[in-house]
């Protein structure tokens, strides 16, 4: 493991943990958002590259005296969580994808709702942009944004923190592709936040990016399939499921101006469905490249 730019610095507010496999095309783009308006000192962001290629750290290095780089030689995002958890300093902390989008004031307000003696897990409300995909995909988005999970109960497809009861119940992140969805299932509904607004009522988000054609978005939904089955094997059973999903586009099926984005919607479903379990069939359900369509800076 080499490591740089470990600066002494007084314990910031909070910690934010990166980890980065050849993000250089978005990393810097992360990193604006998180400092943008942030005050000095603030936060403590480790990038963690782990098997890079590219020149992901060189950029995180030059971005800003505040980030920290570590840098693995093995490309693992498990890895890379645990190497970043285990050198941060702050609490509550913070676990963002690269790819993602999200501003300092969205994860400060977070952090109040992560103050707290129980074990919690919490992110900002998520918003998917997908402006620069397809026709069929802006329409499956149409129905994902309206799905009572997303509104409601989700930590974060990219983007959760963690306090330090909540640290301690997760203890080493697991060798798994979904860790967003193995944080989920680690914690019961009221232990759950969605921060959508600050104290003052403005909007607190984070943005995630759609992939750009049906067959990305496949490709996406098929590994999540393969996450989630990694997580079922691994803690024996499904801990929790996704409230009101079903019974959601049931409702939205009454809207018959739905009706084509709910027909793009069970298409993806079903394609990653029988995508995954081919793969499974053939013990390659793991083998999948990850979707760079979305990860135009």
């Amino acid at each position: 493991m080499i490591e740089a730019q470990a600066v002494s610095r007084p314990v910031p507010g909070f910690s934010v943990v990166i980890p980065a496999h050849n993000e250089a095309a978005v990393i810097e783009r992360c990193l604006g958002a998180i400092l943008a308006g942030a005050p000095a000192g603030e936060p403590e962001i480790i990038v963690v590259c782990n098997g890079c290629t590219d020149d992901t750290a060189a950029r995180a290095r030059r971005f800003d005296s505040r980030v920290r780089v570590i840098e693995l030689a093995q490309g693992s995002k498990p890895l890379a969580l645990n190497a970043g958890n285990a050198v941060a300093s702050a609490l509550p902390r913070f676990f963002v994808d690269a790819d993602i989008v999200v501003s300092y004031a969205s994860l400060a307000a977070t952090a109040e709702a992560l103050r707290a003696n129980e074990p919690r897990a919490a992110a900002p409300a998520s918003r998917i942009d997908a402006s620069r995909a397809g026709a069929l995909v802006q329409l499956y988005c149409s129905i994902w944004r309206r799905l009572p999970y997303l509104r409601k109960h989700q930590i974060g497809a990219g983007v959760y923190g963690l306090n330090s009861a909540g640290l301690e119940r997760i203890g080493t992140f697991p060798n798994v592709i979904g860790d967003d969805q193995y944080v989920y299932e680690k914690f019961a509904l009221g232990e759950r936040v969605s921060v959508a607004r600050d104290t003052v009522g403005r909007p607190m988000e984070f943005t995630m990016f759609a992939p750009r054609t049906l067959s990305d978005l496949v490709k996406v939904e098929t590994r999540r399939r393969a996450g989630d089955d990694e997580i079922r094997t691994l803690l024996g059973h499904r801990q929790t499921s996704l409230p009101g999903h079903l019974r959601g586009l049931a409702l939205l099926a009454l809207r018959p101006w739905l009706w084509p984005g709910l027909a793009v919607f069970l298409y993806v479903k079903i394609e990653s469905r029988r995508l995954y379990y081919a793969k499974k069939r053939a013990g390659a359900q793991h083998s999948w490249a990850r979707d760079d369509s979305s990860r135009g800076a």
